[in-house]
């Protein structure tokens, strides 16, 4: 793209436009990672301690991890949207054409309807986190529900 620059209109903004979303996307590939290492089942917690019944304690840290780990997931989950967001709004810079040439109709073209996809992304991801903000987590429901019937079965 540097090399290129005469054809790019905005090159400068463009080129840290992508540059930021390709960090956030990898940043959400590791936070993604750290996230998952504080999820973790009722079968795992029976397999690593080898009891059938883990004891309440170990429930409990377990319930605080699989919260905490289910709060990273999310923030990894913002940063990934992020950084899709920031991709499609550089990919329709780069395609701004420069003057007027055979492609420029084209590029147009090409850029709107990148633009349009892009704000149908920033409208679907406010919207998502949006919803949950009001909404609990289907996911960490389910989670909480599980542990905590299991918790219950077993202490009737």
């Amino acid at each position: 793209m540097c090399a290129d620059a005469d054809k790019i209109r905005l090159a400068g903004p463009t080129l840290l436009l992508l540059v930021t979303a390709v960090i956030l996307l990898l940043l959400s590939i590791q936070l993604g990672f750290h996230a998952r290492q504080w999820i973790y089942s009722y079968e795992d917690l029976q397999n690593w301690t080898g009891l059938s019944e883990p004891r309440k304690d170990d429930l409990e840290i377990q319930r605080r991890e699989c919260v905490s780990g289910e709060e990273k997931l999310e923030r990894a989950g913002m940063v990934y949207n992020a950084g899709t967001v920031l991709l499609a709004f550089g990919v329709a810079m780069v395609l701004v054409p420069r003057g007027t040439g055979d492609l420029a109709v084209w590029r147009w073209a090409a850029t709107i309807l990148v633009a349009v996809a892009s704000i149908a992304q920033v409208i679907w991801t406010l919207r998502l986190y949006d919803r949950r903000v009001f909404l609990p987590s289907r996911r960490q429901h389910t989670g909480d529900k599980q542990t905590l019937k299991k918790v219950e079965v077993k202490n009737v």
